[in-house]
Parts: structure tokens; C-alpha cells; sequence
């Protein structure tokens, strides 16, 4: 249960980063992870998902607002990835940042001590 707790809090984290900073709030956000969290916690995989949840909260809330699935379904099509290719890459990317980020500074956080 604690743990779920770090997950939701860490993932109003990277939401409202984004929200207030944008985009690169997200590696800021998972390198800081990865140095505040031990490596038995996992770091970048709890980055990774807590960026994605966040991200995944901050769709949901510009769709209650209108035409976020409008403007997926036109993205998703230019791309030719359809609607759910878009939304699983638009989840792809902070997670890979947030993890990449978070692994990175962990790794070098352990190689100095």
C-alpha cells in the first residue's frame, strides 16, 4: 500500500511538472527519482510508470475538456499508427524518459559510493 502511494504521488508529480513546465519537467523529475530512491525500490521502473500514469491523468483531463480524442484520432492517422498507436506512443515517451533518466542517475549515484 505504501508503495502504491509513492507511485500516485510521484505520478501528481510528473503531471503537474509537465502541466506547469512541460515536457523535459519529465527526465528532471526521473533523474531526481533516481537519486532520492535506493535501488531496491527500483528507480527507473517506478519512474517510467508513474511518468505514464501521470501523463495518462493529464489526457483524460483535456478530454473531459473537449477534443483530445479528436485531435488522437487526426495524429494517430498522419502517422499512420490509428488512434491507439498514438495514445500508447504518447505513453511511450514519458516513460521512456522517466525511466531512462531515473536508471541513468541511480546507476551513477551507486558508482560513487
Amino acid at each position: 500500500m505504501k508503495a502504491l502511494l509513492g507511485i500516485l504521488m510521484l505520478s501528481a508529480a510528473f503531471a503537474v511538472g509537465t502541466y506547469t513546465v512541460g515536457w523535459w519537467a519529465v527526465p528532471v523529475l526521473g533523474a531526481a527519482w533516481g537519486l532520492a530512491a535506493t535501488p531496491d525500490r527500483r528507480p527507473a521502473r517506478v519512474a517510467g510508470l508513474s511518468a505514464a500514469l501521470g501523463w495518462c491523468a493529464l489526457f483524460a483531463l483535456t478530454a473531459s475538456y473537449g477534443s483530445a480524442m479528436e485531435v488522437a484520432t487526426a495524429v494517430g492517422t498522419i502517422m499512420k499508427a490509428g488512434t491507439a498507436g498514438f495514445l500508447a506512443l504518447m505513453l511511450l515517451f514519458p516513460l521512456a524518459l522517466a525511466a531512462s533518466a531515473a536508471g541513468v542517475t541511480s546507476a551513477l549515484r551507486g558508482a560513487s559510493t
